[in-house]
């Protein structure tokens, strides 16, 4: 009597120790589903993060194609008004020309060179404009960087977090093993005890398992 009560004694801490494992094991796949969960948000909030920074892309490509269009628009502006500065002046220069027409012809003259000027100075304001690339209002540059240096920092994030993961899952498939031993084990220590030491230890077993 005492041999068995030493034996079922053996065999519950033997028993203890296994459902210590399944428990680990249940904290390691809650961790993992956490780390999961953690990394799903993360990448969520690298996609918001880059698709606005793509609508900012688009706005700046817009913004470049319309200071583009408006620079040729300009151009063909001052063309034009260089050519009429050219005809008018021919036509002052021609000892032909009465005058009075001479007169009126140096007054539009100066009012295109004027326009001349204008055109010529807005021409030069695009030109540094799209030298220098600042398309964008000076608070959406800020959030600019501030959008990419989010989404490198979600990158590292994730990358970290898929590297942890993977380690856990390892470390799951381990445990996951060793409890398919411990479940071979289990049935070949079933199997040296008496029924009622069997129903016994099933009984403290599922109990245990049940409180988990």
């Amino acid at each position: 009597l005492v041999g068995d009560n030493k034996r079922m004694d053996e065999q519950k801490k033997w028993l203890d120790s296994e459902v210590e494992k399944i428990l680990q094991t249940k904290q390691k796949l809650n961790d993992l589903q956490v780390d999961l969960k953690r990394r799903e948000d993360a990448i969520r909030d690298k996609e918001d993060l880059l698709k606005e920074k793509n609508n900012l892309e688009l706005h700046q490509l817009r913004g470049s194609q319309q200071l583009t269009f408006k620079k040729g628009d300009i151009s063909t502006r001052l063309r034009d008004v260089e050519s009429e500065i050219a005809g008018y002046s021919a036509e002052r220069d021609r000892p032909t020309t009465p005058r009075d027409v001479k007169r009126k012809l140096e007054t539009s003259i100066a009012e295109l060179v004027s326009v001349k000027e204008k055109l010529e100075k807005e021409k030069s304001t695009l030109d540094n404009e799209m030298l220098d690339g600042k398309v964008l209002e000076p608070i959406e540059e800020r959030r600019f960087i501030e959008l990419q240096e989010g989404i490198d920092a979600l990158e590292s994030a994730i990358e970290y977090k898929t590297e942890v993961i993977n380690s856990k899952q390892r470390s799951l498939n381990e445990s996951s093993r060793q409890l398919e031993t411990s479940h071979a084990q289990l049935m070949g220590r079933l199997s040296g005890l008496s029924a009622n030491e069997n129903t016994n230890l099933l009984k403290t077993f599922f109990d245990k398992v049940v409180d988990l």
